[in-house]
């Protein structure tokens, strides 16, 4: 017989609104390569896809890609991890990670899970 401890449900949220519209806001998540530092390898914008993140010696991940909804929403899943800094070197395996992007103003808030 198998047992598993019960799994403790921990996240973080953020949102911020900016001028641009939802459309370009899209656009800027989909370019992993512009705004995480480090090195990323594979395709982000394609549902399917998988890509890694690399920051040595303090973050490894692996992602897929399992939404896209122009202008609206990505979703990543964590499908490996390795992470230095946090007591569970795999904390992040498992979970999803999230944008949405809502009209606000006359620019967006972009959302992120």
């Amino acid at each position: 017989m198998t047992t598993q401890a019960p799994r403790t449900e921990r996240g973080y949220t953020t949102s911020y609104t900016v001028e641009q519209s939802p459309e370009e806001v899209y656009a800027a998540v989909l370019d992993v390569h512009a705004w995480w530092t480090g090195e990323v390898e594979g395709r982000t914008d394609e549902v399917g896809a998988e890509f890694t993140y690399r920051h040595p010696p303090q973050h490894y991940s692996r992602q897929r890609v399992t939404e896209l909804t122009p202008g609206s929403r990505v979703v990543w899943q964590v499908t490996d991890s390795l992470l230095s800094f946090v007591s569970d070197p795999a904390e992040w395996t498992g979970s999803e990670i999230v944008f949405d992007i809502v009209p606000a103003g006359g620019g967006a808030e972009l959302r992120f899970t």
